[in-house]
């Protein structure tokens, strides 16, 4: 027996696609699981924004885009939003949503939204590279394969750093170039926004690199790849809370400043690590509440100054292990209220004076060691 149809249409694919890099478009493409009721499609359903002066998405200084046309194309089974002129250069947010519904009247439940670059100009082959820098690259701007490898011109990595043709024009490196700054560092191994990330890994995840959150919603990119969140859409986080046997593990590392690392309520039995580490400053580390049996490890080193290491409410059994190691002073280590049994060691070794060893209530047996120790 059949039963009513109740499931709203769903989107199966874009144009462009989402993360993708285009040269020119003039027309926007949802392709749908089912035909829809073409009275519930218009400007209110089928949304075009360009991101403003602040590089993002979804703020409010987005412009919209006012379009030729929305309609649907049956023979596509897709919705079209077509424009008057090619998109100028810049970061667009397409979002089909509600009160879009399909023919017996199942209206889409949420909003799906995607964004993509234009590197603009003419791009008659569709290739992504402009026409005039086609022929600049030695490449036939009317074919997008110049060599008929199958190989898109825009996807080609002449100078072999892992990064395609239309990524580097599009955030101002040179096809041409290793290393484009001659800083000796790879044009696919730099991190301009000090996210974390690559370029040949904001390549992979299709995120910006010249933007540390590319979806705006707080999070940086780095944090949302490996919290296993997506860095491309603000309504899906990272995971905060992590709850494993065995082995829980997290890693933050990188070359730039880690200006803040906070972490909240860790449960694990047996073990959780954490280890934050880099060339630069750290100017706080707070950690929650964490409970574990056994054990937990905190390890924070690195070779500038450790302005704060500060430890909340920590209870273990046994053992709770607090290390703070470094090249430079450490002006303040604050420890809470510690309750273990047995023991709790705290250990704060270092080139320079320990200026300032705070403990606040510590109950333990046996036994309770503070040792300072200067080499």
């Amino acid at each position: 027996a059949l039963v009513p149809d109740a499931t709203p249409p769903r989107v199966k694919s874009t144009f462009p696609t989402s993360g993708a890099i285009v040269g020119s478009v003039n027309l926007v493409l949802a392709y749908l699981s089912e035909p829809i009721d073409a009275s519930t499609l218009s400007s209110t359903s089928f949304d075009l924004r360009q991101a403003g002066s602040d590089g993002l998405v979804l703020t409010p200084d987005d412009v919209a885009v006012q379009p030729d046309s929305v309609v649907f194309r049956p023979e596509l089974n897709a919705v079209a939003l077509g424009l008057a002129d090619n998109l100028p250069p810049g970061l667009y947010v397409a979002t089909l949503g509600p009160p879009l519904a399909d023919l017996v009247g199942n209206v889409m439940t949420s909003a799906v939204r995607w964004q993509f670059w234009v590197v603009g100009g003419v791009d008659s082959d569709h290739d992504g590279i402009p026409d005039n820098i086609e022929a600049a690259l030695g490449l036939d701007p009317n074919k997008p394969s110049t060599f008929n490898d199958g190989v898109l011109d825009g996807d080609r990595d002449p100078d072999h750093d892992g990064l395609s043709t239309k990524w580097e024009l599009l955030f101002g490196y040179d096809p041409r170039k290793l290393d484009t700054d001659g800083n000796g560092i790879p044009d696919g191994q730099e991190d301009s926004d000090n996210d974390r990330l690559t370029n040949l890994q904001e390549l992979a995840r299709r995120t910006d690199p010249g933007n540390a959150d590319t979806d705006g919603d707080g999070w940086s990119d780095e944090a949302e790849v490996t919290g296993q969140g997506n860095p491309l859409d603000p309504n899906v986080g990272p995971r905060l809370f992590v709850t494993g046997s065995p082995q829980v593990q997290m890693l933050t590392t990188g070359p730039g400043r880690l200006d803040e690392a906070e972490v909240g309520t860790f449960v694990a039995q047996p073990p959780l690590k954490m280890l934050v580490t880099g060339q630069g400053p750290f100017d706080p580390v707070n950690i929650g509440s964490v409970v574990a049996q056994p054990p937990l490890n905190v390890l924070v080193t690195g070779y500038n100054l450790g302005d704060d290491v500060v430890t909340g409410v920590v209870i273990a059994q046994p053992p709770l292990r607090l290390l703070v190691s470094g090249q430079g002073p450490f002006e303040a280590v604050n420890i809470g209220n510690v309750v273990a049994q047995p023991p709790v060691s705290v250990l704060i070794p270092g080139e320079g004076p320990a200026d300032v060893v705070t403990s606040g209530t510590v109950l333990a047996l046996p036994p309770v060691n503070i040792r300072i120790n200067p080499p």
